[in-house]
């Protein structure tokens, strides 16, 4: 049996194992079926789910180099994905800028009325932690899912046995009267922040994607709904949401991901590299500034540690089944009992990344370099095919390792294998990857 498990655009490789994890230690799978648990981002789901519906404007959109936005508005956050038709016949989208993730679900909405309701229902009867639990339950089933923005006094229950007047606070007979603005204003977040990703997912698309899906749980609020439909006609943009169940897109979603993915190609969020050392060339004005850090290796040369070699570029769009390969290069000791290789994977969100990496957390330009993983390699095969040689300058005997550390980004996990050539022959081996 295959586990497929959702995640926030916003989820990357770390939260994916802790998932995995989780899963193994509610005994899903044990851990040898850890491989069997498959992740993919909620507004990934949803596309593939959308894709299906009888809906006649989802149909009509998808028609190749179509633009769209999946926008997914869920409890906790906003997924907000564009997409490029790539083909109708079986349909293929790419993805074509990066996927954003916001905190903007509604469980904002429930925290800005929660806030609104300790403090005017201070000294009332309502005002302990249990009433105040009870009404914003209420409120997140029923109140927030009636209001529509269109009466100008909204209703909230705050106990259907009470018969008590407090018109100071504008409570008659158990119920809270609150105007259309007050009840409006809880939203503000999860709207304004929506707006935002939007506009920014369409400029970022070069101003193409104009045609926005919006699903998801808070998507059935009809003032959420309505007031996007709005903003949207407002800035000419289209906007629709698909038939059904909308709740559900997500889960069914995944299903359809899981039996026939439609996403050919993904956009990189964050440029992703390891650290190498670098020949020490005095001529270099970075290494000029680095020469106290020399470090002198065994094959009789200098280097400095901590240079940046770059595996994947920010904003680069990648095939599923496109491997990304960076060649490395150690010497060991002819004699060395002990081949195990580990290789830090960092990723660097800025612009772009500078040519050394100070540390795992040092700044460069106000933005960090951020250690996501490491990749875990076992080379005896290789050392033991690897012809020694003598060094003069150090007096020893050492084997120089060629080998490439193979990395599958294109699909929603992160991948690894190594691979070398003896004797003409190229040689893989497998990699695992630990995350931080």
């Amino acid at each position: 049996m295959n586990i497929v498990l959702t995640t926030p655009n916003g989820w990357e490789h770390a939260q994916q194992q802790r998932m995995r994890d989780a899963a193994i230690t509610a005994g899903l799978v044990d851990a040898a079926g850890g491989s069997r648990i498959r992740f993919v981002t909620e507004a990934e789901a949803a596309v593939h789910c959308v894709s299906k519906q009888l809906n006649p404007s989802v149909r009509d959109w998808l028609k190749v180099d179509t633009n769209l936005i999946i926008c997914d508005a869920g409890g906790g956050t906003v997924d907000i994905t564009a997409y490029r038709v790539a083909a109708t016949k079986p349909l293929r989208l790419e993805e074509t800028v990066a996927s954003q993730c916001h905190l903007a679900g509604a469980v904002y909405i429930k925290s800005a009325a929660e806030a609104y309701l300790r403090d005017h229902l201070g000294g009332t009867p309502w005002s302990s932690d249990d009433a105040i639990s009870r009404i914003l339950d209420t409120f997140d089933r029923v109140d927030k899912k009636k209001f529509s923005g269109q009466d100008d006094d909204v209703y909230i229950t705050l106990s259907s046995e009470s018969t008590l007047d407090i018109d100071e606070k504008n409570i008659a007979r158990g119920r809270l009267q609150l105007t259309r603005a007050t009840m409006a204003s809880f939203f503000d977040h999860s709207l304004s922040k929506t707006k935002e990703g939007i506009l920014s997912i369409f400029q970022n698309s070069g101003k193409q994607a104009d045609k926005i899906v919006l699903v998801g749980g808070l998507s059935e609020s009809p003032f959420f709904h309505s007031s996007l439909q709005q903003w949207s006609r407002e800035n000419g943009l289209s906007l629709i949401r698909p038939m059904g169940s909308i709740a559900k897109v997500v889960p069914h979603g995944a299903l359809h991901w899981h039996i026939d993915c439609i996403v050919r190609s993904r956009v990189v969020k964050a440029h992703f590299g390891t650290n190498v050392q670098v020949r020490f060339d005095a001529n270099n004005p970075d290494h000029f500034e680095r020469r106290h850090q020399q470090i002198h290796d065994i094959d009789g040369h200098s280097y400095l540690a901590g240079g940046w070699e770059s595996i994947v570029r920010k904003g680069e769009k990648i095939s599923s089944k496109k491997e990304f390969e960076t060649l490395f290069k150690i010497h060991l000791a002819a004699d060395c009992t002990k081949c195990e290789m580990e290789e830090p994977i960092y990723a660097y969100r800025g612009a772009q990344p500078p040519s050394f990496i100070q540390a795992p957390t040092a700044d460069h330009d106000g933005v960090a370099f951020e250690l996501v993983g490491k990749v875990k390699a076992d080379l005896w095969e290789c050392f033991a095919e690897a012809p020694a040689r003598f060094v003069p300058q150090t007096g020893e005997s050492i084997k120089t390792l060629k080998f490439t550390i193979c990395l599958l980004m294109g699909s929603t996990e992160l991948s690894a294998r190594i691979k070398w050539v003896h004797d003409g022959v190229i040689v893989y081996g497998p990699a695992s990857i630990a995350y931080l």
